[in-house]
């Protein structure tokens, strides 16, 4: 798998607030560190600073897997490197549904096309969230920049 780009921490550090204690995200979902959720988070759970980047590698590394499990090796290998971390994040926040139409864009070298898949992960419960709204447009600007 190719190795995850610089640029992908420190725009999770800056697109998640890092959060020592659980709280529930928007969705409902008891989360805490950059985004982490999972059995091991629970109400009353607090973590260190290490813990929370500890964390951040790990499902930072099983984003990129689903990544590299949705889209073809040949697509993954023509991006750049922000483009690749922008995906990451994308991926980091909202999984990586193979039948999503972002992955067969790539897969056919539709790159432009990209950015417009992106701003359509921008909702929670059908509502437009603001928040989404402008970490996808922080990815779509990671994505174009060289």
């Amino acid at each position: 798998m190719r190795p995850i780009p610089d640029a992908f921490f420190p725009f999770i550090e800056q697109a998640e607030r890092l959060e020592q204690a659980a709280y529930r995200d928007p969705g409902g979902v008891w989360t805490i560190g950059w985004g982490h959720t999972g059995p091991d988070v629970r109400p009353g759970l607090r973590i260190l600073l290490c813990q929370a980047r500890a964390w951040l590698r790990q499902d930072a590394g099983r984003a990129f897997q689903r990544l590299n499990g949705v889209v073809t090796p040949e697509a993954v290998a023509a991006l750049s490197d922000n483009q690749y971390a922008a995906l990451g994040s994308l991926v980091f926040n909202v999984g990586a549904d193979p039948h999503w139409a972002i992955w067969q864009a790539l897969d056919s070298g539709h790159l432009d096309d990209v950015p417009a898949h992106m701003m359509r992960f921008n909702r929670v419960d059908g509502q437009v969230s603001p928040g989404l709204t402008r970490r996808r447009e922080a990815e779509c600007a990671l994505w174009g920049t060289p």
